[in-house]
C-alpha cells in the first residue's frame, strides 16, 4: 500500500488558524519556532526540522490541536523532567552512613 504524500498548505483559513494560536499563546514553542503545518492522511502536522520524521512532531485533528501537541512535546524534549538524583549525588553519599 503506498502511503499518501504529505501536502504542506499555504491556505489563507489554515495561516489564520495558525496565527490565532500564536496570539493566544505567544510564549509558546510554536509562536515562537513557527513549524511548518501540513496535512497528513488527514491529520494536521505541525513539524520543526528537516522531515516529520525527524525533529520535533505534534499531531492534530486541527491546527489548534497539532499547534498545542507541538509545544507540549518541545517543551518535554527541551526540559525533561527531573528524574530523581542524578549519579553523582548518590555516589557521593555511597561512602557515608548516619550513626
Amino acid at each position: 500500500m503506498a502511503r499518501k504524500k504529505v501536502r504542506i498548505e499555504s491556505d489563507a483559513a489554515l495561516i489564520s488558524d495558525a496565527k490565532k494560536y500564536y496570539a493566544a499563546h505567544p510564549f509558546g514553542a510554536a509562536a515562537l519556532r513557527q513549524p511548518r503545518i501540513a496535512i497528513d492522511r488527514g491529520r494536521y502536522v505541525a513539524y520543526a526540522g528537516r522531515s516529520i520524521k525527524g525533529g520535533v512532531v505534534g499531531f492534530g485533528t486541527s491546527v489548534g490541536s497539532a499547534l498545542h501537541a507541538f509545544d507540549d512535546l518541545y517543551a518535554r524534549t527541551a526540559w525533561p523532567r527531573n528524574r530523581g538524583p542524578s549519579k553523582r549525588a548518590s555516589l557521593k553519599n555511597a561512602g557515608t552512613r548516619e550513626l
